[in-house]
């Protein structure tokens, strides 16, 4: 009744809110989340970590629809985005902040959608300027790592499609590797692919 039985409960609160104690509020977002948004921003990722270990992380929130990962040179580390299909995906994902990922704690910061184009890096930025060829059955996947196979790219892209032949090549200027990945359907497959 006094002022001993507000304090308790007044605590019990702070408690609750504060769950992983001050310093967890560093990696939750400071932005307020966009209305519909389905975009998530991940920063101090490792640079051990690869886009599938952000799969991982993420898959039990929602269906991605597009990760994109940088080197973050001042810091030696990554950071990207992580675009959902469904908005309630992103409040889920929010809630990871902090997790540990190759022995790093993520930040993460909701973000303005954008085209997927927008999230291209290098000079292979923009969108191919040309519409997509009527009955087209092929992507053209660039600046592939040096390490890169045939395997590995078949195993990446044949969740979008059944795959008739991936064809890997290095360029003759620059010598990285690129190549064309070859699907039996046109349509939907394809622009997964993409």
């Amino acid at each position: 009744n006094g002022p001993g039985a507000a304090d308790p409960s007044r605590s019990r609160g702070m408690a609750n809110t504060s769950h992983g104690g001050q310093s967890s509020r560093r990696y939750r977002p400071k932005s307020v989340k966009p209305t519909n948004g389905h975009t998530l921003w991940v920063g101090d990722v490792s640079i051990d970590a690869t886009e599938q270990d952000l799969i991982d992380l993420f898959e039990n929130c929602g269906k991605i629809e597009m990760i994109c990962l940088q080197v973050n040179q001042l810091r030696n580390g990554q950071f990207g985005h992580v675009k959902f299909f469904e908005t309630d995906a992103v409040d889920k994902a929010a809630d990871l902040a902090g997790t540990p990922l190759k022995g790093v704690p993520i930040r993460v910061d909701f973000a303005e959608d954008k085209p997927i184009s927008a999230y291209r890096v290098g000079k292979d930025r923009s969108m191919p300027e040309t519409n997509k060829p009527e009955d087209c059955r092929t992507v053209w996947v660039g600046g592939l790592p040096s390490d890169a196979t045939e395997e590995m790219i078949q195993s990446l892209f044949e969740r979008c499609g059944e795959i008739k032949e991936v064809r890997l090549d290095r360029s003759k200027r620059s010598g990285t590797l690129f190549c064309h990945v070859e699907y039996f359907d046109s349509g939907a497959t394809v622009d997964r692919a993409v």
